[in-house]
This record gives structure tokens, sequence and C-alpha cells, in this order.
């Protein structure tokens, strides 16, 4: 029964996001081509792209990073894995109701949308090490681990993925008296800095020269650009980050008044991490993969119990949210700009930000991506 109800939640978010790929896909190949030299030398832009190293690494172990497809393959094949995986200890440690809560939450939120979007990139790593916090582990080598892989896979996704878990667990245990969750959190925090460090060596040792991480990459551009972006688009921005929230949000705040203290402190926890979603070319991306583990955890631990309470009132509430969002179109926000479609998103980035002499990556965006036929009341993309 696990089973198929996972296999039909794929289904259903292969259906409602498609399929698409990461538009920097031939700059981590050329990084996963041979991990021991930094392909962009003399493009210190591009050294961003290097802070994610985390998927290069396998891709150069399993000889999966001589061609942009393959090194999308293995991607797809780990998202598969890590998605099956992280649904199944679900449904053994909380039991079916629960599962099919989270599942929901899965669909519904951009996360969904933006692990399907951007197929090849980091985020993947960060949902697998997200969703393991969330859930819960009791040993501090594997807690210690998830923060080392966080630390070489996106390092920034980890500080505000672990903080946002923290604040969250530190209110509420602040509000109960209970003892502060430090000791899970300085593991994860240790692991993460570890990573970071690592990284570090293995760039000094082989002479990559790579100074501009993703912080110089944004001090470069200003931060007053990131956020005039913001502020030109700022309906469409609110709908792609916070998505169909909302209606979790009402419907526990008001139907559940045990847990409306908990849903407030999530929902401000929620701004607090919005603030750096603001400061980035790709705000749907980034504000759903860090906001993710927060939102599990709130559903595993606070909403979940209560549903199981009312089966009846549960059934009702998880069919009404996948008709929900079958019926919202997905919306991304990149640079200020909405689109109804991920197809003409992926085209602008590959355009403004990759470059038109790779004609290879405009081959798969053409030819090897899928996305379901637009709604009637889809708006035509810019």
């Amino acid at each position: 029964m696990w089973l198929l109800l996972i296999a039909s939640f794929l289904a259903l978010s292969l259906y409602r996001n498609g399929l698409w790929i990461y538009p920097a896909l031939e700059q981590v190949t050329k990084i996963a081509a041979n991990i021991f030299v930094n392909p962009f030398l003399n493009e210190p832009l591009k050294h961003d792209f290097l802070q994610s190293f985390l998927g290069p690494i396998l891709a150069y172990l399993t000889s999966a990073g001589h061609r942009p497809l393959v090194y999308l393959s293995l991607h797809l094949v780990l998202f598969f894995i890590f998605f099956v995986l992280i649904f199944y200890w679900i449904y053994k440690k909380y039991g079916l109701q629960r599962l099919s809560l989270t599942l929901t939450l899965f669909l519904c939120l951009p996360i969904s949308l933006v692990l399907q979007s951007w197929m090849g990139s980091a985020d993947i790593f960060s949902f697998l090490v997200g969703s393991v916090l969330a859930i819960g582990v009791r040993h501090s080598r594997w807690i210690f681990l998830l923060g080392l892989i966080q630390g070489l896979a996106h390092f920034e996704q980890g500080l505000f993925m672990i903080g946002s878990l923290f604040l969250f667990q530190w209110i509420q245990n602040y509000q109960s008296k209970l003892s502060l969750p430090f000791k899970a959190t300085t593991l994860a925090f240790a692991g993460l800095v570890a990573g970071k460090a690592t990284l570090f060596l293995w760039f000094w040792a082989f002479q990559f020269h790579a100074y501009k991480g993703r912080l110089g990459y944004l001090l470069a551009l200003g931060y007053k650009t990131m956020l005039e972006s913001v502020q030109s688009n700022l309906s469409g921005f609110a709908f792609s980050t916070l998505n169909i929230v909302w209606f979790f949000l009402a419907y526990f705040v008001f139907h559940y008044k045990n847990q409306r203290s908990a849903a407030l402190i999530l929902g401000a926890c929620l701004l607090l991490i919005l603030i750096p979603s603001c400061l980035g070319y790709d705000h749907t991306r980034l504000y759903a993969v860090i906001s993710w583990p927060l939102l599990l955890y709130f559903f595993l631990n606070h909403a979940g119990p209560n549903l199981e309470q009312s089966h009846h009132f549960s059934r009702k509430f998880i069919l009404g949210s996948v008709l929900l969002s079958l019926l919202v179109p997905p919306l991304v926000v990149w640079n200020g700009l909405s689109y109804a479609s991920v197809r003409a998103a992926t085209k602008r980035i590959y355009l403004e930000y990759i470059g038109p002499d790779q004609p290879s990556l405009e081959v798969l965006i053409n030819n090897i991506t899928y996305q379901r036929p637009m709604m009637p009341f889809q708006r035509k993309n810019p």
C-alpha cells in the first residue's frame, strides 16, 4: 500500500510539474569531467559553480561526468532513490496517514516544482539532508555526516535549513520550558563547516584559485539589484515562493486552535528565511529548498497528530489539497520576472546567464524535457 501511494504521488508530481534540466548543466559537467582541475580558471564569475562540488564528485566517481545527458541521468536516478527512501522512512516511523499528508505537502509546495525543474543541480542533496534532519536522526555520526554532505553540496542552503529548524525548535522548547536542542543542531553545523572546509582545502591543494564564491558573486552584482528585481514583480514572487502554503497555515490556525502557537511560529520563521531568497536570481528555487525541512518538521510533529484524530476530515483535506495543487498553475520567478512555464524560465536563464554559445544544452532543453500542456486559464509566457 505504501509503495502504491508513493508511486501515485510521484506520478502526479511528474504530471503537474514536468521534468526539466539545470540551466548550468554544461558548467557542472565540465567540473565533473576532471575534479582536480578548475575549468573556469579565467572566468571568476563562474567560480560559484564550484561551490556545489558533491554532484561533480559523484559523477566523476561513477564515470557520469563526460556528457551532460549522462550527468543528468545520474541525478534523475538519485532523485527517484531519495524520494522513495525518504517517504518510506516516514511511513515506517509515523505510519500511513502521515505518509499521505507529507506526500500531499511535497506535491503542493514549490519544492516538487524546483527539484523537477532544476534536475542536475545540488538541490537534490539539500532535499535529502533537509528531509532526514526534519524526520529525525538519533546517532550523532549520521547528523555530522548529513552536515558534511550539505557543506559539500550547498553550504549557504544548509545554513538556513539548519538554522530555521533550530529556531523553530528553540522557540517551541522555550515556551514549553524544555531542554534546548543544542546537540543535534551543533553537530549538523559542525558537519556543515567541515564540508565547506574540505572544499577549501581541496581548492587550495589543487590550485583552483576559486576565490569568487556565491557571496562574492552577490557582492559583485550588488544586493540592491537583487532587491529591485523582487520589487518589480512582488505579487509573482509571493505567489511562487509561498504558493499553496497559505492554505495549510489557514487550515491549522483556524481549525486546530491548540496548534495556533506552532503555526504562528512557523509563519514567522518562514517570513524570516524569505529575506535571503530576495538576494539571488533564482527566488522561487532558493525559498522552496530552504523552507522545505521546516515545513516537513511542522507537519510531521504538529499538524500530523491532529489530522489523525479525524480520519474523515483528513481524507477530505488531502483530496482537496491534491485537487487544488493540480488546478493552481506552477509559477517560477527568476530575476524579478514571472513565468507560467518552466520552459520559458529555463530558456531565459540559458540565454542571459549561461550564454548562447552552447548548442548542445539548447538541444537538451528542446528535446528531452517534458511539461504538461498549459491550463486554459494560465497566462502566456512573457
